[in-house]
């Protein structure tokens, strides 16, 4: 008996965030009473405290909460976790109420910076729920639209930092079309070539008028199952918009290694390139799995390259892996602001340590996959096949009936294609886990070929 209240004791300390020894949760309600020391829903903090504990996890309830800097400092390797509270999830019951969990926490307001800022190492943010374009537990957005400013920044030398189920939603992706002097950008780490192990998966990133995702000067990153869409190029003297940007113009020249982008869908996305080198020497690229398109309207009648970099900011890549995506009407543009012709799949300074295979490429103009890379097994339709630069190994020209519903952008397949190349594991699976060759055939593109196809209108599988 004694032992068991002995236990007790302990388990209540942890729960009750007494600021013991122990990891403990805090819990914050916008609009609380009681005592405010956050030991629980009923005394919960009304706002985000300025320093938190290493270690410990703080649970936001339903809300709106300003902007926040997370400006910790760094103990050793402990990470502090910032997470949606949800009825399935929310430590402890003392005060708990289940509408406190069923909508979301949202950063908003008139910041001239970021509304969200990590200046220190070991922070994981966690909407715990959202898939796709809808649900996540918490958002980060902006009203200051006449301005430049970042939804969430991470500073250059922060390392260890994990967004998941995070919805950023910039103010719109025509806002400031005309003015050069207007940044307005989502995800933006400018690092230093320290910043290690930055993993964004889950989120919904989106109406950015210049950047959705920068991240330079960092390694180790992984950028996986997100939704990213809707930017725009704005015009003369911003040639750098993109879906993901690598490197940056404006920082001394760093080395960028290790990256894994898998499993996201891109749509609508403007400028130089939907994933872009720029400015740095690049190492260890694995793009995979991914669904890049955009819907073909006038409004978007020029896209940008879709894999790339450019040859007049001395870029280098080596060991860029670029394997079954599904790359669908990219209507490339005949000129650019860099110098070079539109590509899809480009690389200057790119080596023939970079490797093109299994792909799935439907209704994309003015095509080519550039020189110096290993390139093969990939599917072509309406993308300039077969000759001059789409002339390669194994390669399978196809027919516009490939997918299960192009009109409702389902673009999961609807019959098989060739046999692609084999490759080992991770490559192997596709969005939902499904094992390639399963059929018997490794099938080209983001989708394996399933008897049970899903409703989604994105056809992709983002798992909490």
């Amino acid at each position: 008996m004694r032992k068991i209240l002995i236990s007790c004791l302990l388990a209540l300390l942890l729960l009750s965030g007494s600021g013991s020894g122990w990891a403990a949760y805090h819990y914050i309600r916008p609009g609380a009473t009681g005592n405010n020391n956050g030991n629980d829903w009923v005394n919960a903090y009304p706002s985000i405290p300025t320093l938190l504990i290493r270690g410990d996890t703080y649970y936001l309830a339903d809300g709106t909460y300003p902007e926040t800097r997370f400006t910790t400092p760094v103990s050793g390797s402990l990470s502090i976790t910032i997470k949606k509270a949800i009825p399935a999830d929310h430590g402890i019951d003392n005060g708990w109420i289940d509408t406190y969990g069923t909508g979301v926490a949202s950063f908003e307001g008139t910041t001239t910076g970021a509304m969200v800022y990590i200046t220190t190492s070991n922070w994981i943010i966690d909407g715990q729920t959202g898939s796709e374009e809808t649900g996540h537990g918490i958002k980060i957005t902006t009203t200051a639209c006449g301005i430049s400013s970042k939804l969430l920044q991470v500073a250059a030398g922060a390392s260890n930092i994990t967004i998941t189920h995070v919805e950023m939603e910039h103010c719109g992706e025509d806002i400031g079309q005309y003015d050069v002097t207007l940044s307005q950008d989502a995800f933006y780490l400018n690092g230093d070539g320290t910043n290690d192990n930055i993993t964004i998966s889950n989120c919904n990133i989106h109406n950015a008028s210049r950047m959705l995702i920068l991240i330079a000067g960092a390694s180790n990153c992984t950028i996986e199952r997100n939704a990213i869409h809707h930017n725009h190029n704005v015009g003369v003297g911003r040639p750098h918009m993109q879906g993901i940007q690598f490197g940056s113009l404006y920082t001394p020249r760093s080395l960028v290694h290790d990256v894994t982008v898998r499993y996201n869908v891109f749509h609508e996305i403007m400028g130089t390139g939907v994933i872009q080198a720029l400015n740095n020497d690049f190492y260890n690229f694995d793009i995979y799995g991914n669904l890049i398109y955009t819907d073909n309207s006038d409004r978007y009648s020029t896209s940008p390259r879709t894999i790339g970099s450019t040859s007049n900011d001395n870029t280098s890549v080596h060991s860029m892996h670029v394997y079954n995506n599904t790359i669908v009407n990219q209507n490339i543009g005949t000129s650019n602001q860099c110098g070079v012709s539109w590509a899809n799949i480009y690389g200057e300074g790119v080596d023939n340590t970079s490797i093109v295979y299994n792909n799935l490429f439907y209704n994309n103009a003015n095509f080519t996959i550039g020189s110096g890379q290993l390139r093969g097994f990939n599917w072509y339709y309406n993308s300039n096949p077969p000759t001059g630069t789409q002339s390669e190994p194994n390669i399978e020209i196809g027919t516009p009936d490939v997918f299960e519903n192009l009109s409702a952008k389902i673009f999961t397949l609807k019959k098989s294609t060739k046999t692609g190349i084999p490759l080992p594991s991770p490559f192997n699976e596709d969005m939902f886990g499904k094992i390639r060759g399963g059929y018997g055939v490794w099938q080209r593109g983001a989708y394996e070929l399933i008897t049970k196809r899903p409703l989604s209108p994105f056809a992709i599988a983002i798992t909490p």
